[in-house]
């Protein structure tokens, strides 16, 4: 695997919060055991003090697979575009948080604003 939490550990204590944006290549030519113990391993380096941000395509692995993983993390969010009408419309469902498993008033719709940031959009 080209990328390990050993990784992350080796980085200077003061960056505390690490974002590995799209984990999708590494995961989807790698063992899904070693996936595994790679959220293990980062679990470990978030227990001492940081936080980890993976992000990842959601058709890298089995159903089964994706379950074991999640269960390796506080948080587990969702990020998806859909066509309402003649809009795209980007929603993020946050389906765990704090180790709590989300199924109701999880979803939020949003709109990116240059110069802005994130910006909800009612329902």
């Amino acid at each position: 695997m080209e990328f390990s939490a050993l990784d992350i550990e080796r980085l200077p204590i003061n960056q505390r919060t690490v974002i590995v944006d799209d984990i999708t290549n590494i995961a989807t030519h790698t063992q899904e055991g070693l996936v595994t113990y790679l959220f293990s391993d980062c679990r470990q380096v978030c227990a001492e003090g940081r936080t980890i941000i993976m992000a990842a395509n959601s058709h890298i692995s089995s159903e089964s697979s994706l379950a074991r993983t999640v269960t390796l993390c506080d948080a587990h969010m969702n990020l998806k575009v859909e066509q309402i009408w003649k809009k795209l419309s980007k929603m993020l469902e946050v389906r765990k948080a704090h180790n709590a498993v989300l199924t109701r008033g999880n979803i939020v719709s949003f709109e990116v604003v240059s110069g802005v940031g994130m910006r909800a959009v009612p329902d």
